[in-house]
């Protein structure tokens, strides 16, 4: 049976850790004009209970481990045993974060919902009265007792009904309350200054931005003071018109591209010339790297030498330049010559299939050749 493993009960006010929120709880889907959170001690590593459970710091971790990973709920007061198996009332609170500061006390965040209007006027007025608040671990005791245990709720119950008996257990606390109708508080100026605090890092940035760009924008005028001077040395060098220096070198700009393009037609014809060794397939492969122009001139279909190889490399690697090239080799070699052999036991014919022999058989055909 569940039972109340340990209760905690103090003050209202003083200072208090920034509990973080629990892994999965992002602090954006939450309005800080309207939603409620308050923190509150719960724990502390050796304290006993009542009931004679010691707290070591194995069963402390497991209540803030499950507040973390669970976020459990709180109500004020406990259910009754009765009523565990078939009662459930919308809870007054819901952990939302919890941790153990260096002194060993484990505090927990809770958010207040909107609807628990009554718990969050009662939190109002325990802050404005510094009034005492209860918590009270509700849970099952495991097989090694609390280091194991299961929590169900972490509930608000009355001062005096839940404080321990070791009132020098007691840690102070305070409430993390940001809305509109909550009094100005230490927590509330904590958070303006932490506010102010974001805003001067914010502006530090923007001025260390603005320096780096400064001298950005210094080195370019920098440049910009370098080139002036190269280009007045270049309009000298290149005798350009100084009046208008621009028309002229528009023009030597124009006259240095019609060059490359020039050189660059002839650097294509000797790639293919290197690459292509059979004269008779360079100008199909010509057709595929340099066009004529409309005006009978020359240009390269690739932007570079290298360009020009490799595509002489994958046209040379295509089935129908190999079938090419290779009726182009026969009809170069052109037919076999046969001429007449003597023998012993009569007359023969015999192939001659070297050079001069199929020079001759080109003559004698008609298809050109050597003689």
């Amino acid at each position: 049976m569940s039972e109340l493993l340990y209760s905690l009960v103090t003050e209202f006010k003083g200072d208090y850790p920034d509990v973080p929120f629990a892994p999965g709880v992002e602090a954006g889907q939450f309005n800080p004009k309207e939603d409620m959170f308050v923190t509150l001690p719960i724990l502390r590593v050796g304290a006993t209970s009542r009931n004679g459970l010691t707290w070591n710091r194995a069963a402390v971790e497991r209540v803030v481990s499950q507040i973390n990973t669970k976020r459990v709920e709180g109500n004020l007061g406990h259910i009754k045993p009765e009523d565990r198996s078939t009662r459930y009332d919308l809870p007054s609170l819901r952990w939302v974060g919890a941790m153990i500061a260096d002194d060993g006390t484990a505090y927990a965040k809770a958010y207040i919902p909107k609807y628990a209007d009554a718990v969050r006027e009662y939190f109002r007025d325990a802050k404005r009265t510094n009034a005492r608040v209860g918590t009270s671990v509700y849970g099952l005791r495991g097989k090694q007792g609390l280091e194991d245990m299961n929590l169900e709720d972490l509930d608000i119950g009355h001062s005096d009904r839940v404080s321990l008996e070791d009132s020098a257990a007691i840690p102070k606390i305070t409430s993390e309350i940001a809305n509109e109708d909550t009094d100005v508080s230490e927590n509330t100026n904590d958070a303006l200054v932490a506010e102010l605090r974001t805003d001067r890092d914010a502006q530090r940035e923007l001025v260390s931005e603005l320096q780096d760009t400064i001298k950005a924008h210094e080195s370019t005028i920098a440049e910009l003071e370098t080139s002036q001077t190269t280009l007045q040395a270049l309009v000298s060098e290149l005798s350009l018109d100084t009046d208008n220096p621009l028309a002229d070198a528009k023009v030597l700009v124009a006259e240095l591209a019609a060059t490359r393009a020039r050189n660059l037609v002839t650097d294509v014809k000797a790639v293919i010339a290197e690459m292509v060794e059979l004269k008779e397939l360079q100008p199909f492969i010509s057709e595929y790297l340099i066009e004529e122009t409309d005006d009978g001139a020359e240009r390269a279909l690739v932007g570079s030498v290298d360009e020009a190889k490799a595509r002489v490399t994958g046209l040379l690697a295509k089935d129908n330049f190999k079938s090419l090239a290779k009726s182009l080799v026969r009809e170069q070699r052109g037919p076999n010559a046969f001429v007449r052999e003597f023998q012993a036991d009569g007359d023969g014919l015999k192939v001659d299939d070297s050079p001069e022999g199929r020079a001759a058989a080109r003559n004698y055909l008609g298809i050109g050749g050597n003689s």
